[in-house]
């Protein structure tokens, strides 16, 4: 479905479409911050750490992860197209990553390899993950951490987002689900510690967006404790 889907037109506005409104950025860089701030807690950051964008496309959080030092990176995409346009990026800001094609349940890299692997705005489209997760504890090192995002099953403004996708007419691929099934699926595929961040918490995300970044995630952090109400969630796992 990706391989199909994310090629050509789709790829080429894939960025100018989805991450250039004030609301996408502030996510944009809520998400990496919360990443960045895994990776510093749980290594130390003056030795090599190599790290795998799952579902990279375009290159968004690579090219940021490739700005932190002692950074191996690599990343695994199925679409052709999208990996072009992250490799035409990487080139262009003369920065290195290794690029290969695959997805979440055939990726193509040996046991034991990674630290870090990141997958965003991917396990919302697949709705049976537990093959994925146990591709991806394959591939990490022990002690070695997963950090994606998904869809909150019960969220109270789950309904909101799919009513404004329906009148936008943005086709709907996405599955919701619970953060106790998550975790009880991935403890079954052997991870531990699992550690979850609500975001899209702030009914007026679209309002908070449009102030400071740092007084907006504020806004965030006074709401993420009734997780209800998040849209979504930001979950660590460890091997």
């Amino acid at each position: 479905m990706f391989k199909d889907f994310y090629k050509g037109e789709v790829a080429e506005e894939y960025n100018s479409k989805r991450f250039t409104r004030k609301r996408s950025i502030f996510w944009d860089r809520l998400d990496k911050k919360i990443v960045f701030n895994e990776i510093k807690k749980t290594f130390n950051t003056k030795k090599k750490i190599r790290v795998l964008d799952l579902g990279c496309g375009t290159g968004r959080f690579s090219l940021f992860l490739s700005s932190l030092k002692n950074i191996e990176l690599y990343g695994v995409d199925p679409s052709t197209d999208m990996l072009g346009i992250c490799k035409k990026e990487f080139d262009r800001k003369h920065r290195k990553i290794i690029l290969k094609i695959g997805d979440t349940e055939n990726i193509p890299l040996r046991d034991d390899f990674f630290n870090v692997v990141i997958c965003f705005r991917v396990f919302i489209h697949i709705k049976e993950y537990q093959n994925s997760l146990r591709e991806i504890f394959r591939i990490l090192k022990k002690d070695g951490i997963f950090i994606f995002d998904i869809l909150n099953k019960f969220s109270l403004l789950g309904p909101i987002t799919i009513l404004h996708r329906r009148i936008r007419k943005i086709g709907s691929n996405t599955h919701r689900f619970s953060i106790k099934e998550v975790f009880d699926i991935a403890k079954k595929e052997g991870f531990k510690d699992p550690k979850d961040y609500p975001i899209k918490t702030f009914p007026l995300s679209g309002f908070a967006s449009h102030l400071s970044f740092d007084f907006a995630e504020q806004l965030e952090r006074g709401f993420k404790g009734i997780k209800n109400i998040a849209d979504g969630f930001i979950i660590t796992l460890k091997k």
